[in-house]
C-alpha cells in the first residue's frame, strides 16, 4: 500500500493532499472487504502511471483515484481499473507482442523464412485471418 501511495503522490500528486487520510481509506476499505485483494494495490499504482505510461488525462487519473480514496464510495481499486483503465494496458500489452513478432519475423524473411517451422506457420496463417477479419470490421 505504501509502495502504491507513493507511486499516486509522484505521479498524480493532486489525488492524495492528505497522505495520512488516503491511507485511511485504503486500510478501512480493506478492513470492509471492499478492496478483497492486497495485490489490487499494484492496480492504483498502475492507474498513477497511466497518465504516463498510456497517455491518460491527469484529470481522469485524479478522479479515478479519488474516487478509490473516498471511504464514502463503496468502489474499489479492481472496479475502477477494470472499467477504465485495463483495456488500454491490455492493448499495450498486445502491441508490445506485436513488435515482438514483428522483429521475430523480419529476422526470419532475411534468414529466407528458414526460423519458421510449419506449426507456426500453421498458426501465423489463422493470426493472418483473424487480423482480416478485425481490419475488415
Amino acid at each position: 500500500m505504501e509502495r502504491a501511495l507513493k507511486t499516486v503522490r509522484t505521479r498524480v500528486p493532486a489525488a492524495v493532499p492528505n497522505l495520512n487520510a488516503a491511507r485511511d481509506a485504503l486500510i478501512t476499505k480493506f478492513r470492509d472487504e471492499v478492496i478483497t485483494n492486497i495485490t489490487d494495490f499494484r492496480k492504483l499504482s498502475k492507474i498513477a502511471t497511466s497518465v504516463g505510461n498510456l497517455g491518460v488525462q491527469q484529470a481522469k487519473a485524479r478522479a479515478a483515484i479519488s474516487d478509490i480514496l473516498n471511504v464514502r464510495n463503496k468502489v474499489s481499486i479492481q472496479e475502477v481499473y477494470a472499467e477504465q483503465f485495463e483495456m488500454r494496458y491490455d492493448e499495450r500489452k498486445v502491441t508490445l507482442s506485436i513488435d515482438s513478432l514483428l522483429e521475430f519475423l523480419k529476422v526470419s524473411v532475411e534468414s529466407g523464412g528458414e526460423i519458421v517451422g510449419e506449426d507456426l506457420k500453421a498458426r501465423l496463417v489463422e493470426l493472418k485471418r483473424l487480423i482480416d477479419q478485425v481490419l475488415q470490421a
